[in-house]
C-alpha cells in the first residue's frame, strides 16, 4: 500500500512590512499560503490588479486596515524631459519616490486616459527584481512592487505615450507606508493623481494650405487682365488653365516660376472673357488649385 505524506506547518509571511501568521499545506507537491485569521490567499509579491484608487477601483485598504490619506505631496512621480506634455509615441523614464518612507513600503499604479479611464500608452518594466506588471481587465496594465521591492522607497519604470494625441493621461498611484509593527493595523495608504497633459504644439500648415489660404483671382473687364496673387515658400513652376462652364479651355499658359514670399501674376486675355462662369485651374509645381470666377 502506497503511503501519502501530508505535512502541516506554520510560517510567517511578510507583505509590505506586515507580519502575518499563516498555515501552509503540502499535498502532492502543491503549496498554498493563507491568512490564518481571515483565511484568504496572501499576495506577498504585491496586490492584485485594480487597487490604485482610480475611478471605479479599489485601493490598498481592500487588504490593509490602514487609513487613506492624500498622497499629493508624498507620492512624488517624475519623468524625463522636464515637460508637462507628452509627445505621441515617445518613451519616458519614470521614477516614483515616497517622501519620508518607512522601512517597508508598497505601491501600485496605472496610466489611464482622462477621457474614458481606459489604458493609456504602455508601461515597461525596467526593474524586474523589484517591480512587475499585473494585467487587469479591459487591457489595463498595473505596475506594482514585488516582495524584493518592499524595502524600497523609490521605483523606476518606463512609459511609452499613446501613438496619437488622446488628450490628458492620468497616472493613479496608491502607496502603502507601513509601520512595520508586525500587525495588520497602523499602515498609511496614500492616493495621488499625476496628469501628463496631451500635446499642445500647433499643427503647422502645409505648403499647399498656405498657398490656398492666400490665393486670390481678380478679373478686370476693361483691361482684360486676370490678376493672380498668392504666397509661396519656395520657387516652383507655375501654370494656368482657364475653362468655360462647358469645360472648354479658353487659355492655357505658363507663368514662369514662383519665388518665396508674396507673388502676383497678371495674365492678359487677348479676346477678353465674355459674360459667364469660368473655372481657373492654377498649378504650383505638382499642387493644383481651382477657383470659380463670374464675369457679368
Amino acid at each position: 500500500m502506497k503511503n501519502t505524506t501530508r505535512m502541516t506547518y506554520f510560517s510567517a509571511v511578510i507583505l509590505a512590512g506586515v507580519t502575518l501568521v499563516s498555515m501552509s499545506f503540502e499535498t502532492k507537491g502543491v503549496y498554498e499560503t493563507f491568512n490564518s485569521k481571515n483565511f484568504h490567499k496572501l499576495n506577498s509579491g504585491g496586490a492584485s490588479a485594480g487597487n490604485t484608487g482610480a475611478p471605479g477601483e479599489n485601493n490598498c485598504t481592500a487588504c490593509h486596515s490602514g487609513t487613506i490619506q492624500s498622497g499629493t505631496d508624498f507620492n512624488i512621480l517624475e519623468w524625463t524631459d522636464d515637460t508637462e506634455n507628452y509627445t505621441p509615441g515617445a518613451t519616458y523614464s519614470m521614477e516614483l519616490t515616497l517622501d519620508d518612507a518607512n522601512a517597508k513600503n508598497g505601491f501600485q499604479l496605472v496610466a489611464l486616459k482622462a477621457s474614458d479611464n481606459t489604458q493609456a500608452g504602455t508601461i515597461i518594466v525596467t526593474d524586474e527584481v523589484r517591480t512587475s506588471l499585473i494585467p487587469g481587465s479591459g487591457g489595463k496594465q498595473y505596475l506594482g512592487h514585488k516582495a524584493a521591492g518592499n524595502t524600497s522607497s523609490q521605483w523606476t519604470f518606463n512609459w511609452t505615450a499613446p501613438a496619437t494625441n488622446v488628450g490628458d493621461v492620468i497616472l493613479y498611484v496608491a502607496t502603502n507606508k507601513t509601520n512595520n509593527n508586525g500587525q495588520t493595523s497602523g499602515d498609511v495608504i496614500r492616493l495621488s493623481q499625476h496628469t501628463f497633459a496631451g500635446p499642445t504644439f500647433s499643427v503647422s500648415l502645409t505648403e499647399y494650405d498656405k498657398i490656398l489660404a492666400s490665393l486670390g483671382f481678380i478679373y478686370n473687364k476693361e483691361t482684360a487682365l486676370l490678376t493672380l496673387s498668392f504666397t509661396a515658400q519656395e520657387s516652383e513652376s507655375l501654370h494656368i488653365n482657364v475653362m468655360n462652364i462647358q469645360g472648354k479651355s479658353v487659355l492655357a499658359h505658363s507663368l514662369g516660376l514662383s519665388y518665396p514670399g508674396e507673388n502676383e501674376k497678371e495674365i492678359s486675355m487677348p479676346n477678353g472673357l465674355p459674360t459667364g462662369i469660368y473655372i481657373v485651374n492654377f498649378f504650383v509645381g505638382n499642387k493644383a488649385f481651382s477657383e470659380k470666377i463670374i464675369i457679368e
